[in-house]
């Protein structure tokens, strides 16, 4: 690791490629030398030189320019200024011009490619800016790797803040109360609220239209991505329980910095040990999620010992030991690859939260080789969309970073998750070129996986129900131990009656079994020891289990895969 920097010396055989981006308004440095922590981050400059940070930021000027930092092993000399940064609105592509810059950073190769538009942005948009490695530096000698990040501009209207008149803008986008409406309706009821907060119940929430009437793009809010999509999140877990936007979302909150998009948050109370056994307190961390504070707080007030008057249990400057936080819903930029980085989607999806615990092994966690954050669990984003898709679990149909893979179509429930499908899904990864922040899967060997009518979660799965099993395999995969590879003959590897087979028998068709070397690609997202204790009572069978070597990895900037 560079001490300069704090960067890591991924790989000594391949070329060592930091993606970052960043939007900037201005960007200026107080020096010629810059130094880690100027150039690891995601966020926007403002004019003020205050920096925002963040991913899938909202409310950026309609002036912002969009700056990736790169950092290579080798020289960067051009790049192509018209295709290096891609930017597009919808289908409409973003015009401008990029320039390469050297950061001069002490003991790395370190360079910006700032993208600047034709024209301002337009507001109340959203935009998709994406890295073009194929125009920037020799792609030769400089293999840089995709990526993409969303952001949305500024609405074209002032933010109302009726508590402050002094100020022309508020940091609440959805303003404030107001006598004269009743505004609050639409969410709560004063005589049919099914909740301590008086929200109407589900089955009669109106926060989908409501919102929906200015997040289509028709008004002053941002459109919602996918909102013609045939499955929305608002269907709930499994459809059986319905959501709405307020299940991920707090119209109630101020816009920040480090919640940009308004994610739910909660209060925690970490209680002194004196409180134990009053009111029914059992234990002394209280999350506002799993127990409501009025519970056992009439009107969410408690006394202050030092003014012996009620206050707001809420009032952190009274009550030092609350603190809020806000539900996480991390992607590739931000994420690190711990638990908490997803603890949104794991609010609701508590079935699937057991494979991102602590010591559970699975060999969908990923080192990064590209200079990414990541160190652990992938983000669910990698497979789901967010707020819709034409796919069944809001499932993407195109994977990856580099070489991504698309085509990908499911329609029907968890019942109908068949072998053809599964294979489908696993290999538009599993392929052997397709990679995901700098890793690319080895496409599976016929030599360890000589059945064609298997499932992928039959060996990687775990769990007495099929349901489980196919859950498992795509969330916590299990690693396999290596068996003898079993000899299969060429009419084994391409007989086939089913149309839905033809993209697995074509891809094993160029399979080869060489294996790569690396010891740093080997140990980076696969721990055997860990995962063989795991496996050791379910050994492969003698029919179709034999591993395939799906849990060797090799980073797209080191040697190619075989």
């Amino acid at each position: 690791m560079n001490p300069m920097t704090g960067y890591k010396n991924v790989s000594a055989n391949g070329l060592l490629i930091f993606l970052f981006l960043l939007l900037t308004s201005v960007f200026t440095f107080p020096s010629s030398v810059v130094y880690g922590s100027d150039i690891s981050g995601t966020g926007i400059v403002l004019p003020d030189n205050t920096v925002l940070l963040g991913e899938d930021l909202t409310n950026i000027p309609k002036n912002a320019k969009i700056k990736f930092t790169i950092v290579d092993q080798n020289s960067i000399v051009q790049i192509d200024e018209k295709k290096a940064i891609k930017v597009m609105q919808g289908e409409r592509e973003i015009t401008g011009t990029s320039t390469l810059q050297d950061l001069k950073v002490p003991g790395i190769l370190a360079y910006s490619i700032i993208f600047k538009p034709d024209h301002d942005f337009e507001l109340n948009k959203s935009f998709i800016a994406s890295i073009q490695p194929t125009y920037i530096g020799d792609p030769k000698i400089n293999k840089i790797n995709a990526k993409s990040f969303k952001f949305t501009t500024m609405t074209n209207a002032d933010w109302e803040d009726f508590d402050d008149p002094s100020r022309q803008t508020s940091s609440n986008p959805h303003g404030h109360y107001t006598l004269n409406t009743n505004m609050c309706s639409t969410c709560h009821s004063t005589h049919k609220g099914s909740s301590d907060t008086l929200e109407v119940k589900p089955s009669d929430d109106a926060t989908q239209n409501y919102c929906m009437a200015c997040h289509d793009g028709t008004l002053n809010a941002p459109a919602i991505e996918n909102r013609e999509s045939k499955n929305h999140h608002t269907a709930g877990v499994d459809n059986t329980q319905q959501a709405s936007c307020t299940t991920c979302h707090n119209p109630h909150l101020d816009w920040s910095e480090e919640n940009p998009n308004l994610l739910k948050d909660h209060y925690v109370y970490n209680h002194k040990t004196a409180d134990l056994n009053q009111s029914g307190l059992t234990t002394l961390k209280v999350d506002s999620l799993d127990t409501s504070c009025i519970n056992c707080h009439e009107e969410n007030t408690a006394l202050d010992s030092a003014s012996n008057t009620n206050k707001s249990i809420f009032d952190t400057t009274t009550f030092k030991n609350g603190y809020y936080e806000f539900l996480q819903y991390k992607k590739s930029l931000t994420a690190d690859g711990s638990m908490d980085n997803y603890s949104l989607c794991l609010s609701c999806h508590a079935d699937i939260k057991k494979y991102y615990q602590d010591g559970v092994p699975s060999q969908h966690t990923i080192t990064a080789q590209d200079g990414s954050k990541l160190e652990g669990y992938m983000p669910c984003s990698e497979c789901h969309e967010t707020h819709g898709a034409n796919n069944s679990f809001l499932l993407k149909s195109t994977f990856g970073h580099d070489d991504p893979t698309d085509g990908f179509t499911f329609t029907g429930d968890i019942k109908e998750w068949d072998v053809n499908t599964e294979k489908q899904f696993c290999m538009k990864c599993h392929n052997g070129s397709t990679s995901l922040y700098g890793v690319t899967a080895k496409l599976p060997s016929l030599e360890y996986h000589p059945s064609q009518t298997a499932a992928c979660s039959s060996c990687h799965g775990t769990g007495a129900l099929k349901r489980d099993q196919i859950l498992s395999a795509a969330h916590g995969p299990q690693y396999v131990p290596l068996s003898n590879p079993i000899t299969t003959t060429a009419t084994s590897t391409t007989t086939s009656t089913t149309t839905g087979t033809s993209e697995t028998n074509a891809a094993t068709d160029s399979i080869t079994t060489t294996h790569t070397t690396n010891s740093e690609t080997d140990t980076s997202v696969t721990r055997p020891a860990e995962a063989s204790s795991t496996m050791s009572n379910t050994g492969p069978s003698s029919d179709d289990t034999s591993s395939a070597p799906v849990d060797q990895f090799t980073p797209s900037t080191g040697n190619a895969a075989p």
